[in-house]
């Protein structure tokens, strides 16, 4: 880009001087529609295959046990012909991410139908059905990542508290229980940890992985 200094009686300013290929740069459109849907079919294709599935844009030979192979050639009966993305719709549970994406996949091929056929009103309606399943896969995503998130939460405020339980216990009864445990083992030396454990928890009232957190186990005593 060129700058050409231009003034006046009272004015001095800077023009930007625009070669022709920088102009003929700003004319470019975006990508196409059809683009853009071709993307997405291919996004779709990619993420589906590293899950393990087919390819859904391409036509399959499913065997009746629902094995699956690429048709390359003309169907041999028993053989049944399939679209990838609606085998994988029928093999897989309702809002689980594989249907879902073979759902979408779907709706990109629906809107590449109106795209080609130049309907208006096919186009905007396919666009809208496509846009919405593809928000639905993303609000799945992202509500899954939350509840992961909160899984481990709770998993660790429980370990947290399974851990204060035995220490509680540990320091109330620990003596005590322990001392118990190594006459229950010398009386029965044959008896199991889980055993021991078992009957401690009923004369204690707590659970068993209490009692394991608390106690030695007097079996691997020297």
């Amino acid at each position: 880009m060129k700058e050409k200094i231009v003034k006046d009686a009272m004015h001095r300013w800077v023009e930007r001087i625009r070669s022709p290929s920088e102009m003929a740069k700003d004319r470019e459109l975006p990508l196409s529609a059809k683009d853009r849907v071709a993307a997405i079919k291919q996004a779709i294709s990619t993420k589906l295959m590293a899950l393990g599935w087919p390819d859904p844009g391409r036509t399959l030979e499913v065997s009746s046990d629902g094995s699956w192979s690429y048709l390359d050639g003309p169907a041999v009966p028993p053989i049944s012909v399939s679209a990838g993305f609606a085998y994988i719709e029928n093999a897989t549970e309702p809002l689980s991410e594989a249907h879902m994406l073979s759902r979408a996949f779907f709706r990109a091929v629906c809107a590449e139908n109106a795209i080609k056929s130049g309907d208006p009103e096919a186009i905007f309606y396919q666009g809208m059905a496509l846009g919405s399943w593809l928000e639905m896969v993303e609000t799945r995503h992202a509500h899954l990542r939350k509840a992961d998130v909160g899984g481990r939460q709770i998993a660790s405020g429980v370990r947290g508290n399974a851990e204060k339980t035995a220490s509680s216990f540990k320091a109330i009864y620990g003596d005590k229980a322990q001392t118990e445990a190594n006459d229950i083992h010398r009386r029965n030396p044959n008896l199991s940890w889980a055993a021991i454990r078992r009957t401690l928890s009923v004369t204690y009232n707590v659970s068993d992985g209490t009692i394991k957190n608390a106690l030695t186990n007097p079996k691997k005593g020297g």
